[in-house]
């Protein structure tokens, strides 16, 4: 009781009370809204542009040779995968927020920095046209998961030696995304930047 009222009485003690809570519970209490409220911005634009890699082909080049054309669907169809889970997870976190689906967004989000680079750099796509408009669509999509990182106190060890290495991260908002597809995958071809209507 005596506690109680010297909190009520002591604005000081009450507010560095919750400044230690504060610190404390980061995961959840104090940053938690504002992750939450980056990765729902961004999951709409970044979603689009997965889905659109497999159609550059029929923007670029409809004359891909076979095995082009299913490293490009191999590769949408990860990024799209990763980013619809990431999608399924946010919604899950945000309506019952637990430690655990927390960790399994930041499982998801080291996959999109990991894998996606790698399963291009082994990819070998042979028509060198087509592989830079697909490199410049998973150098966004890498870009998007980077700044939800950047947002996230995370515990995964590799996005926090990730983050530790102060990986320069390039400042995109939902609408740059939608900016940087029209110009660096789309060269402002009007078939390519209606692929991604933005957010």
């Amino acid at each position: 009781m005596n506690l109680i009222k010297t909190f009520t009485t002591n604005k000081l003690a009450a507010c560095l009370l919750a400044i230690g809570l504060c610190v404390t519970t980061t995961n959840y209490a104090c940053n938690t809204d504002q992750w939450l409220s980056t990765i729902g911005r961004y999951l709409p634009v970044a979603i689009q542009v997965a889905q659109s890699i497999v159609g550059l082909i029929g923007v670029f080049n409809t004359a891909a040779s076979t095995e082009d054309q299913a490293i490009v669907k191999q590769i949408g169809d990860e990024a799209t995968k990763d980013f619809q889970l990431l999608q399924s997870l946010y919604q899950q976190y945000e309506s019952k927020p637990s430690a655990d689906t927390k960790a399994q967004i930041e499982t998801v989000l080291a996959t999109i920095v990991n894998n996606l680079p790698d399963l291009l750099a082994t990819a070998h796509i042979k028509d060198p046209g087509l592989l830079q408009k697909v490199t410049a669509s998973v150098n966004i999509v890498v870009t998007i998961a980077d700044v939800i990182i950047a947002q996230i106190p995370v515990s995964n060890p590799q996005l926090k030696a990730r983050k530790a290495a102060k990986r320069a991260v390039r400042p995109m908002t939902p609408a740059g995304v939608k900016a940087a597809w029209d110009s660096e995958v789309c060269g402002g071809n009007s078939a390519c930047t209606v692929l991604v209507k933005g957010s």
